[in-house]
């Protein structure tokens, strides 16, 4: 299985494309993947063998969240998926400061966008809700939060009343 996995990691380090992301749509999702897989494995950026590799690939989250004001992709999906990638790459990088930075304006979006029933939507604004998209974001805050990002209890609180609100209790499962 070990060799398996570094099969897999020489594999994405060798499609990393110029600019520093991976894949040809949903960049940024396909990007923050790659970038856990690394991570989950122990690698960090700046650090043999796939330092370089990750570096680049967060300076294409870094450069995905200037142009976006903070909102990186075109989904909220996406969006969660680089904030949770972020943070856990914070600390990790000698440009953590620009990590930081990126990171506030990140969770500032996911907490804007927050509707008044407690859950997210595809896009950057409080309007109607999903529980997929709502989950991904109270994963990305809560990796935030425990980075040292200043994520306010009651988002997270409204968040979990929400995902209890979509639970069926008579068939155990969850509404969309």
């Amino acid at each position: 299985l070990a060799q398996a996995i570094e099969k897999g990691l020489r594999h994405l380090a060798n499609t990393q494309k110029a600019d520093g992301g991976w894949g040809q749509e949903h960049r940024v999702a396909h990007t923050a993947l790659a970038l856990m897989a690394f991570m989950v494995k122990g690698y960090m950026p700046e650090q043999p063998p796939y330092g370089g590799a990750m570096s680049k690939g967060v300076d294409f989250l870094l450069k995905a969240a200037r142009e976006g004001g903070g909102y990186m992709g075109d989904s909220m999906y996406e969006h969660g998926l680089a904030t949770l990638t972020l943070s856990e790459a914070w600390g990790m990088s000698s440009r953590s400061d620009h990590i930081r930075d990126a990171l506030k304006r990140a969770v500032d979006v996911i907490l804007r966008s927050q509707n008044n029933q407690g859950g997210w939507r595809y896009q950057p604004r409080p309007e109607s809700a999903d529980i997929s998209i709502t989950v991904m974001q109270i994963v990305a805050l809560a990796s935030a939060k425990e980075a040292g990002i200043l994520v306010p209890d009651t988002t997270i609180t409204k968040a979990i009343e929400y995902v209890k609100f979509c639970n069926h209790k008579d068939s155990g499962g969850v509404g969309y």
